[in-house]
């Protein structure tokens, strides 16, 4: 499972997606991302209804944990049918030969009582489950920002982020990569801050974008924006020294 290999055992997690992306049409693509990156952004959050479930949490193996916050999200989340949730929990769980009857039975309890652990009174305790973000962080925040901006930040810190490219100036233009995409139906617009950016707006399939692989490399502005701010002149030495997968050195 892509969320144990992940939090339990350490792999980076793009190459784990791109990995299961080869062996899944693009609407199964869409919810597998939606999938993962729901869980990571609200771990903190569906740990917590699941720890109010569970007498001994720290004798659930992983693989039945990770498939529980699974369910939870799409429950929480997706809205996915309660018997669909279940009933792929169970199938999962069947799979890795393990005793159906935990996560079938904690399912349907939570689904059948709706109820939710007491939250604790501390505010940044709270905020911290509620918007899945470390303490550290939110302590942080609130010093340089205050309550109310800091809520809104761990707001929008949970939202889905834009599938954003950086067009390769050595091949093309960002100009002509636009009219090339919207050419195969792909909606997309100029980033506001990188002069290398394209947004995506919409796009029917996944291989509309990866064809264009050399042309153009996903990388969100931000990350754009670093090599900019930089400015390296030629001649320089400069170490990546957090480089995974090294969109930035390649920029």
């Amino acid at each position: 499972m892509i969320l144990k290999a992940v939090l339990a055992d350490g792999h980076p997690l793009r190459p784990l997606l791109m990995s299961a992306y080869k062996e899944a049409d693009d609407r199964n693509r869409r919810f597998l991302k939606e999938l993962i990156s729901g869980v990571f952004r609200r771990r903190l959050y569906l740990e917590w209804i699941l720890r109010g479930y569970l007498k001994k949490p720290s004798r659930i193996k992983p693989l039945t944990w990770f498939n529980l916050l699974t369910a939870l999200y799409q429950i929480e989340f997706l809205h996915t049918p309660d018997y669909a949730v279940v009933n792929e929990a169970v199938e999962v769980e069947k799979c890795l030969g393990r005793n159906t009857s935990l996560v079938n039975g904690l399912l349907r309890n939570y689904l059948r009582s709706g109820s939710k652990p007491p939250l604790p009174e501390d505010e940044i305790k709270r905020m911290s489950i509620l918007e899945s973000h470390p303490e550290w962080l939110i302590k942080r925040w609130i010093d340089r920002f205050g309550p109310e901006m800091t809520r809104t930040l761990l707001r929008a810190n949970n939202q889905e982020p834009p599938l954003t490219l950086r067009v390769n100036s050595l091949k093309t233009t960002r100009e002509e990569m636009r009219k090339n995409l919207s050419a195969e139906g792909v909606e997309c617009e100029y980033t506001k801050y990188s002069p290398l950016g394209l947004r995506i707006i919409h796009y029917s399939s996944f291989s509309q974008i990866s064809r264009h692989v050399g042309n153009i490399y996903i990388q969100d502005e931000a990350a754009q924006l670093v090599t900019f701010l930089l400015r390296p002149e030629r001649g320089q030495r400069i170490l990546d020294a957090c480089a995974a997968p090294g969109g930035k050195t390649l920029q």
